[in-house]
């Protein structure tokens, strides 16, 4: 996410996810967190939820676009789980020169 501190006290080994959600749709209000998220004061701010937990649903009344670190992840509602321990896997996907 554009190098922005979102959740800079996350700990990735302690097995909970830490998570935000901005309530606000649209350009204007993406720039506003933006501003907010690089002077490091989002936390303070009414339309911003965040917390920790090892498993998270997000829902709307409408379907909503989700994104994870930056890249599209699907439509709302979401369920989002840490498996503590898991094993990490990145596929690459392209030609094969065999």
């Amino acid at each position: 996410g554009l190098n922005l501190p979102f959740a800079e006290n996350a700990n990735e080994t302690d097995g909970l996810l830490d998570w935000l959600v901005f309530e606000r749709p649209g350009t204007w209000a993406m720039a506003r967190y933006a501003y907010l998220v690089k002077r490091r004061l989002h936390y303070e701010k009414a339309g911003i939820h965040f917390g920790k937990a090892n498993h998270i649903r997000i829902s709307s009344p409408t379907e909503v676009p989700i994104q994870a670190d930056g890249d599209p992840l699907g439509m709302t509602p979401v369920d989002i789980s840490v498996h503590r321990n898991g094993l990490c896997l990145i596929a690459m996907l392209g030609t094969s020169t065999d």
